[in-house]
């Protein structure tokens, strides 16, 4: 009986301790803002919106790097050449999105909220 009062409390002890360390978890991270930056690239790339970049050219690397983590978050096409994919792309980087073209680097904050995320 001694014992089974043990595991009970045991497992209870440890529901406890997951419960804390999800909420410190989860304050942490709306703290830094990573969650909140990581819904934004969600929310684009469920709409569909994609990146658009020219290969190994210095300002793509700068729109790569401005987007950080969240990068592999969004949707994105690498273009060589004359990919049939990058067809109607004048300027790199781009952004397409429902059709509609948007040019030149932006931060996750600028393209969620000209995009309504």
């Amino acid at each position: 009986m001694e014992n089974n009062k043990r595991i009970l409390l045991l497992i209870a002890g440890i529901i406890v301790l997951v419960c804390l360390l999800s909420f410190v978890t989860r304050t942490i991270s709306n703290f830094t803002g990573y969650a909140i930056k990581a819904s934004m690239a969600d929310c684009l790339r469920e709409k569909g919106v994609v990146l658009y970049c020219k290969e190994n050219t210095p300002i793509c690397q700068n729109q790569v790097e401005r987007l950080g983590i969240y990068f592999n978050n969004l949707n994105y096409v690498i273009c060589y050449g004359d990919s049939a994919e990058c067809f109607g792309i004048e300027e790199f980087p781009a952004w397409k999105y429902n059709n509609i073209i948007y040019y030149g680097e932006k931060n996750l904050e600028e393209l969620a909220g000209e995009l309504g995320c």
